[in-house]
């Protein structure tokens, strides 16, 4: 083996260390389900009045507190998608479905009926992807720089009123922190930075999403783009299932 090849091998080797994105979204959908089994079974069973109490409600924090991991590595996965993607409006469109097929899961399994006063992740998530695609569209225009930052700012306002308004998860806050990790995405030591500052209102354990994150190593991994989308309604549905044949429907999770 001459010595360009053992070059190369030690480079695809490089390549293959780290987590892929795949690996990922693993990660954020096992985060997702543990805190979401605690926010709407968990959390009913204990408003029933189980024994041992307190043991349920420690055993609900640290499973809330893992939760906290999922959403930045959601929003870190979002702005991959956004730079990678051949069409934005597909990938729009793909979460405007998702949007819809969770919403009555979503509904049923926090707050025991259909309730149109907060929305799941996914309209958190399109909005942050909408808000996002102005502020490149923005950028390619050459403008000068306080036009940029101004017209930026407006945009990012503008997505963070929308997430209010539609009262979606996470709300501004979660277009806020999408905004960040999109602006700083050219280096991903100064996006970590930014995104753990970002979310300093789920401090201390969401920056722990961060962890997996810096071992990216921009692979896709395994195709399971919609087992990634489909998880979403399908757990949901599932945890409202066991829900109602464990009788506990009549207490809402939220």
């Amino acid at each position: 083996m001459n010595s360009q090849e053992v070059l190369l091998q030690e480079e695809n080797l490089k390549e293959k260390k780290g987590l892929t994105g795949s690996s990922l979204k693993l990660i954020a959908i096992v985060t997702m389900l543990i805190d979401h089994m605690a926010a709407g079974l968990l959390m009913r069973y204990i408003n029933a009045g189980p024994e041992y109490v307190i043991f349920w409600k420690v055993l609900y924090s640290i499973m809330r507190c893992i939760g906290r991991i999922a959403f930045p590595i959601f929003c870190f996965m979002l702005i991959e998608g956004f730079f990678h993607t051949r069409s934005v409006t597909k990938y729009a469109r793909r979460l405007g479905l998702f949007c819809i097929l969770s919403e009555v899961p979503f509904d049923y399994c926090f707050f025991g009926k259909f309730y149109m006063g907060y929305q799941n992740v996914f309209f958190t998530l399109l909005i942050g992807l909408l808000t996002i695609a102005v502020i490149e569209q923005i950028k390619k225009r050459e403008l000068s720089k306080p036009v940029t930052v101004t017209l930026t700012i407006i945009a990012a306002i503008a997505g963070m009123v929308l997430a209010e308004l539609l009262h979606t998860d996470y709300s501004a806050n979660g277009i806020f922190c999408i905004v960040i990790l999109y602006l700083f995405h050219a280096n991903r030591a100064t996006q970590i930075l930014a995104g753990i500052l970002a979310f300093l209102f789920e401090a201390p354990f969401a920056q722990i999403g961060f962890i997996p994150i810096h071992f990216y190593n921009g692979k896709r991994g395994l195709h399971i783009k919609y087992l990634y989308y489909f998880f979403y309604p399908v757990h949901l549905a599932i945890i409202y299932a066991v829900v109602c044949l464990c009788h506990l429907q009549a207490y809402p999770a939220m």
